[in-house]
């Protein structure tokens, strides 16, 4: 993948740009995204391991990749104290993966807000900093009143389960229905994290934009999103267009690779870091008792939203 980028140097190092400015027309941000100074190859390879790795091949590839984190990032120590801010469908405060036990004082540089909701709150500590909704452009485009779902708590547990996913505390006891009890963590289980709920009743590019504009201003270190759908042209596209505009302001941007895989993907534009799902090296098995009395064990199994 050859990505190419222009620094903008008239406007400063770390000034934020409204993205009111990154819109002036289709023409300018095709412009931007097309000059270039400088092209960067980047060539991940093969793993030279058989279908049976060794754990010191596991290792081995693990280093490779962080050497490579390294090397975009300028350095291998990761200050745990970064935070995230979370774009899709809002969370559910109450889940033990987001309890503040034992975290550290917020970030002076967070310049978030905690949002007030009458109806279903979202109450904030030093792990959940700042729930926040964008439901503006979804009345104005249809006509209908706020309602219940506009409250940045998440209704169908996809937020929560994605926002766990990437810097969910330490969790003991956790299970699958019963199954693979343990202790789950998110990736980062020290971050902060910021949500930006943007879908209520539905989803509308203004809202998305939105909700990238308060997460730069507030001063996230890495947004992600679980949201995606066809490929479009980056000129149409809110979330090229919202996290091209992060980008520029030092943010890096992580999205989903989509659900429709294998074959296909989303979010392709070449400023955002797409990942795509894998998989694990266990079954989760449950028995299954028939009308006779006769029992199975059958291996179930969990569609991604």
């Amino acid at each position: 993948m050859e990505v190419e980028w222009e620094e903008d140097k008239a406007n400063g190092e770390g000034k934020e740009k409204p993205i009111a400015a990154s819109l002036q027309s289709k023409s300018s941000l095709q412009k931007s995204a097309a000059t270039s100074k400088k092209s960067y190859i980047v060539y991940l390879g093969a793993h030279a391991h058989g279908p049976e790795p060794s754990l010191e091949e596991y290792d081995r590839a693990t280093d490779s990749h962080h050497e490579l984190l390294g090397s975009f990032l300028g350095s291998l120590n990761i200050d745990i104290r970064f935070m995230i801010g979370y774009l899709f469908v809002g969370v559910w405060p109450e889940s033990k993966s987001f309890d503040d036990e034992g975290m550290g004082p917020i970030p002076s540089r967070w310049k978030g807000e905690c949002q007030k909701d009458n109806v279903k709150p979202v109450h904030c500590n030093r792990k959940l900093i700042g729930p926040r909704s964008f439901y503006k452009g979804y009345v104005a485009n249809t006509g209908a009143s706020s309602d219940p779902s506009s409250s940045p708590r998440d209704f169908d547990g996809h937020g929560t389960h994605t926002l766990s996913t990437a810097a969910g505390r330490f969790v003991l006891g956790a299970a699958v229905l019963g199954n693979a009890y343990g202790t789950s963590k998110g990736g980062s289980p020290n971050a902060f994290v910021a949500v930006y709920k943007f879908c209520c009743s539905g989803c509308q590019d203004a809202d998305i934009l939105a909700a990238f504009n308060a997460d730069i201003a507030d001063g996230v270190d890495v947004i992600s999103m679980s949201i995606g759908g066809e490929p479009v042209d980056y000129a149409v596209d809110s979330i090229a267009i919202g996290s091209f505009h992060a980008v520029q302001n030092g943010i890096t941007v992580v999205c989903s690779a989509g659900n429709q895989g294998p074959g296909s993907v989303t979010n392709v534009a070449p400023w955002i870091f797409t990942v795509a799902v894998t998989t694990i090296d266990r079954d989760f098995i449950s028995t299954l008792t028939l009308g006779n009395k006769k029992q199975i064990q059958v291996i179930f199994l969990l569609l991604p939203f």
